[in-house]
């Protein structure tokens, strides 16, 4: 499986046709405040790698690799779980199969409480394997 993150200033998806539009695409430093914000996913694969459904889940973690949990009034990491169900019905046709499926989300992000100065990475894990991460930091106050 092939796949990949990208950091934009907003992005909406098209799940009919799994596009995603997005604006102010492929920035990797932010802050000091960080504003609102958006992470896209893309997934390439085989259609015999993939079937039934396919869990994920998307994280953030400083450059400890240690979950990041950026809200005061709660101790849990910042991190989004989610599901995708791959069936043969989606081929469409005989030609589908012969090229891999293309998958795709985005999520909205709020402004994050997140340290001036400090480097984070968002993860993306498919059934526990990371098949990609993007890096990003927060630029200091000064």
């Amino acid at each position: 499986m092939e796949a990949f993150l990208l950091l934009s200033d907003a992005a909406n998806a098209d799940t009919g046709s799994s596009k995603v539009d997005l604006l102010g695409t492929g920035w990797s430093i932010t802050g000091p405040n960080v504003p609102p914000a958006a992470i896209s996913a893309f997934l390439r694969a085989p259609w015999g790698e993939l079937s039934g459904e396919i869990q994920f889940r998307l994280r953030l973690v400083d450059a400890a690799d240690q979950d990041v949990r950026p809200f005061a009034d709660s101790d849990q990491p910042l991190s989004f779980d989610g599901a995708f169900t791959v069936s043969e019905a989606t081929q469409l046709d005989g030609m589908g199969g012969k090229i891999p499926l293309n998958a795709a989300f985005c999520m909205a992000l709020p402004p994050l409480p997140l340290q001036p100065g400090h480097i984070y990475r968002w993860v993306l894990e498919v059934a526990g394997d990371t098949v990609a991460s993007v890096d990003f930091a927060v630029r200091s106050k000064n």
